[in-house]
């Protein structure tokens, strides 16, 4: 391979990270096949806490849900996730009342259809240039369905597979300068998790005040509906899930479970879903039009710790990686 000419240096930093990827995923799963009875860690996390940020919370019989998983502060039956707003309740109601005893395999349907059409529709626009050889496609592919965040996401059974669904279409209608259609996507995203509103100041910076003002309004318009839903008095429907819900006060309030709000085992994770979020983007504008790049992960779950002198304040990090000072 010639790599004098810009085209052959992307070529080849392709193939190397589909080798790269390939060889990790052989490596970690055929070292837990070996040691599948060694006392060592399940390589996507505690294996027995495998779904459980769904299937915690249904006190129904749901399949694939482990009869020994644990009941953590009590929310065991209480259809109410903790650090979720009300639409995200809402949305596991539904799962875990309506679609019992099959809400896992609901979910993962949902998710990994949309994954296989995003995946499908990028592969079907890269393949019409003159540069794309086969290893691109299988990179695609490859990224999509055995990348950390879709595993990690699969495991833990985490609903922001499905916030990743509304956050790749508002990234489509950005690309193609759909702004209010953009907008109200990404005001029912952040009405699930939080994180979306990021996009809201992507808007600002371009000057789309009007549709950042129309999905803060979309976020808050499918909350409050959510809580008439619950409850004709949204006061008392609130009242009902926030026995059991943290999400006013750990996010809104105090910022409290950073380890959370660095979304430290999800979707959101390891390489942000720009890349796959641009999919079914324009290609033509996809850099000029959102600037799509992938987000770093941080080392390890942080939490910034204050005294009283300013010099002493630093990022206590996990994972090995020691402190860093002011």
């Amino acid at each position: 391979m010639d790599l004098k000419s810009d085209r052959a240096r992307v070529q080849a930093a392709i193939l190397i990270y589909l080798l790269f990827c390939v060889a990790m995923n052989l490596g970690v799963w055929a070292w837990f096949a070996l040691h599948i009875h060694g006392p060592h860690i399940f390589p996507l996390g505690g294996y027995r806490d495998r779904f459980s940020d769904l299937l915690l919370y249904s006190g129904k019989y749901q399949i694939w849900k482990d009869p020994h998983m644990g009941n953590y502060d009590n929310l065991n039956g209480t259809l109410c996730p903790r650090n979720y707003p009300p639409f995200a309740v809402m949305v596991y109601r539904f799962l875990l009342q309506v679609c019992a005893p099959y809400a896992l395999p609901v979910m993962l349907v949902t998710m990994l259809g949309a994954m296989a059409v995003a995946c499908t529709l990028l592969w079907r626009r890269v393949r019409r240039f003159e540069s794309y050889r086969w290893y691109m496609g299988a990179a695609i592919f490859l990224s999509g369905f055995f990348g950390w965040g879709i595993l990690q996401v699969v495991m833990r059974g985490n609903p922001e597979g499905l916030v990743w669904i509304a956050v790749c279409l508002g990234a489509m209608f950005f690309a193609r300068r759909q702004y209010p259609g953009a907008a109200v996507a990404f005001g029912i995203a952040s009405s699930i998790k939080p994180f979306p509103v990021l996009w809201f100041a992507l808007m600002a910076r371009h000057r789309r005040y009007r549709e950042a003002v129309l999905g803060l309004v979309t976020a808050a318009g499918v909350t409050l509906a959510s809580l008439l839903i619950i409850d004709r008095n949204p006061l008392r429907a609130w009242r009902q899930i926030s026995g059991k819900n943290t999400f006013f006060t750990d996010y809104v309030v105090a910022f409290r479970p950073m380890g959370e709000m660095t979304a430290d085992h999800s979707l959101f994770q390891s390489m942000k879903p720009s890349p796959v979020s641009c999919a079914i983007m324009d290609s033509t504008s996809l850099t000029r039009n959102t600037g799509c790049i992938p987000t770093i992960r941080s080392p390890g779950s942080c939490i910034w710790r204050t005294c009283r002198s300013p010099r002493s304040s630093r990022w206590s990090c996990s994972g090995g990686y020691g402190t860093s000072q002011c």
